[in-house]
Formats: structure tokens, C-alpha cells, sequence
């Protein structure tokens, strides 16, 4: 982009194309060099912690030549909400549990989506934008349509999640200070509800109604609250950042501290022991990663970074 130095609107500079980084003009303004850089990260699906058989390799599920992640099942597990630049920009996709059939969901056309939450009756797809600037919280219908703001205000607000019941929607926000914090709106929008003071990221509700499951960074573990508020206590000391889930049994996650590679792993609350189902040998996201298990158990979702390349690129007569 370009912006004159007097100010005004930025502008794309013709011919450079996407996935264009650190551009340096020289001294007499005639070359413009930059750097080239491509990512190519795809969701892949791996046995789940109740799968019948256990081993076998886990497979590559939805795929494009460029970016996708935070895959995340529906209720019924026939479908997939993720998000996806592969149009150009970051949007809102759904498909079958296979990886076939993708349609893409929200047409923003540049700002930053992600975070996809299907709600309990799977007809809604919670998410954040910042299409206004700064991040909030929206809804979108699962079969498409405009999406409608839920979290108002001049603030940081993202990585939403639903209450069991539909009725609130968790997301975390530095509305209250610097700090991030986890809140709740009622799905149909209105007064936020501060719920932590010590920090919050991610949440979601333990299957029961009863708990509320959040992270406060990447490396801090897992922590638990009761839905009706209270102090919040460690609920699993491991190196997971973004990449857990709730079942019945306890928590799915991947350990990312595990030697030689990451594992995956089932904390099971009755005996509070964590049980390893599967190895994953190549890259992860780990500061936008995702982990989703399916409704049955048979299979958990994650992305994968597949391909890392970059060039150095040379505009000649620039100026």
C-alpha cells in the first residue's frame, strides 16, 4: 500500500499483488524491493479419542492453495465451519464433514474473520471481524445471509463462543482495561457481562452447563469457573495454546511440549489422568490454531502448515 505524506487514504500499489512484506524503496526511488512470502496451511483430521481403532495417519480434510483453519464441527457433525482466504480474503466458509462441497459464508473483502462457533441448534456461526476497525463479535445464519453485529462498542472483542443453552455468547475483550477478560452477551445482543478480573481468552462450556473452561494466554494451561461465577481454578497444566475441546469424558487437547513431536491427548475428568491417542509429526499454527472434536469422538480437527515458501522480489523504474 501507499499513502501520500501530506495524508489521505492508503492505496494498493499496481502490480505487486498478495502476500507482498517489508518493502524498501532505494535512495533515488527507482527500485522497489520486497519480500514475497506464502503460507499454505490446511485443516487435517486425526483419529478422535473414542475412534474404535486407534494409529493410522492422519489425513489432509480441507484444502486450498492458500490459508484455512479453525475448523470446527457442527452439533450433528455433518458439516464444518472454518475460515478460509482462498477467495482472496479472509472470510467465513461451511462444508460437509468430508471437506467436500465448501460455500463461503461472509464477503467482507478485507478485513481480518475468523473464529467460527457453530451454535447449539446449529443454525448460527458466531465469529469475529474487524470489518469496523476493531474486532467484534458477529452472528451469521450456517445456510448464509447478512451478518448482525453482537457485541457493541468501541473495543477489542473476539474469539466468541456459545452457551450450552443459546442463550449467551463468551468472547474476550480489553473493554475493561488493558488486560483481556472474558465477557458474555445475550445472543440477540444487549449489556455485556464482565465475567474474570485475573484475564481470559478462550472459553467454552463443560457439556454439563455447569463449568466454564478458558485459557489466559498460550502458555498458561487450562482454567475452570462456575457458570455462575467465581474464582477460577487450574484445571490442566500443560502446553496447549489454542488447541482443545470439551467431550463428555474431559478435555481433548495437543500437547505442545511433548518430545519429539506434539501429542494428543484426553484429560479424563472421572480419573483425572491424560491418555495419548496420536502423535502429530509436521508443523502447527500455534497462535491461530484450532482443535475440534467431533460429536461422536471419532475424530478431532486441526490445522497444518503443508508448504512455507518466499522470494525476493525487484520492481524496476518504480518511481
Amino acid at each position: 500500500m501507499e499513502v501520500p505524506i501530506s495524508g489521505g487514504e492508503p492505496e494498493p500499489l499496481a502490480g505487486i499483488g498478495q502476500d507482498a512484506h517489508r518493502p524498501a524503496v532505494s535512495p533515488r526511488g527507482k527500485l522497489l524491493a520486497y519480500t514475497q512470502w506464502f503460507t499454505n496451511v490446511n485443516i487435517w483430521r486425526a483419529k478422535g479419542p473414542r475412534a474404535p481403532a486407534q494409529g493410522g495417519s492422519p489425513v489432509e480434510l480441507i484444502s486450498s492453495p492458500r490459508t484455512q483453519m479453525e475448523g470446527q464441527f457442527s452439533p450433528d457433525g455433518k458439516r464444518v465451519a472454518f475460515w478460509s482466504n482462498r477467495s482472496g480474503t479472509p472470510e467465513i466458509w461451511v462444508c460437509n464433514s468430508d471437506g467436500s462441497s465448501p460455500v463461503q459464508l461472509t464477503s467482507f473483502g478485507g478485513p481480518s474473520n475468523g473464529t467460527p462457533q457453530w451454535s447449539p441448534d446449529g443454525r448460527w456461526i458466531a465469529f469475529d471481524s474487524s470489518v469496523s476497525g476493531r474486532a467484534g463479535v458477529f452472528v451469521v445464519s450456517a445456510e448464509g445471509g447478512e451478518p448482525r453485529r453482537v457485541s457493541e462498542g468501541n473495543s477489542e472483542d473476539m474469539v466468541p463462543s456459545w452457551s450450552r443453552d443459546g442463550k449467551w455468547i463468551y468472547f474476550c475483550s480489553i473493554r475493561s482495561g488493558d488486560l483481556l477478560q472474558l465477557w458474555k452477551v445475550p445472543a440477540g445482543g444487549g449489556q455485556p457481562v464482565q465475567l474474570t478480573q485475573n484475564g481470559g481468552f478462550e472459553s467454552k462450556e463443560s457439556k454439563d452447563g455447569k463449568w466454564l473452561y478458558y485459557s489466559k494466554s498460550l502458555d498458561e494451561g487450562l482454567w475452570k469457573m462456575p457458570i455462575q461465577g467465581g474464582a477460577g481454578t487450574l484445571a490442566l497444566d500443560r502446553k496447549i495454546g489454542r488447541f482443545w475441546d470439551l467431550t463428555d469424558q474431559g478435555i481433548c487437547f495437543i500437547d505442545l511440549a511433548a518430545k519429539p513431536h506434539p501429542t494428543l491427548g484426553l484429560y479424563n475428568f472421572d480419573t483425572q489422568r491424560v491418555t495419548t491417542f496420536g502423535t502429530i509429526d509436521k508443523p502447527l499454527v500455534i497462535s491461530d490454531g484450532a482443535l475440534s472434536v467431533s460429536p461422536d469422538g471419532q475424530w478431532v480437527l486441526y490445522p497444518q502448515v503443508d508448504h512455507v515458501e518466499s522470494h525476493i522480489m525487484l520492481v524496476e523504474n518504480f518511481r
